[in-house]
């Protein structure tokens, strides 16, 4: 199993798991869930991801208006498009 390899990180920075650079504090997002009070990952990074995730919700929802994918139940069908149709 991987291990995480402990680093010395200066006062008033992180490290960005994702791209793996040591950052200053002010670019990683709060998040309370954390013992630091930051996420481990940079807002340029946390971005990507999320811009990544619409693009490919945006292509899924193309292919279900086109009748090439079944939806999942809890997303919502096209306009004109019954749920008898996927079953």
């Amino acid at each position: 199993m991987w291990k995480r390899i402990p680093m010395l990180v200066p006062a008033g920075s992180r490290y960005c798991h994702r791209c793996s650079t040591l950052k200053e504090l002010a670019s990683f997002p709060k998040r309370a869930s954390d013992p630091e009070g930051r996420d481990s990952t940079c807002r340029t990074c946390s971005n990507a991801a999320a811009k990544q995730r619409r693009e490919i919700k945006a292509r899924l929802m193309e292919a279900v208006r086109n009748g090439m994918h079944r939806p999942a139940r809890h997303l919502p069908l096209p306009e004109g498009v019954e749920m008898e149709t996927y079953q």
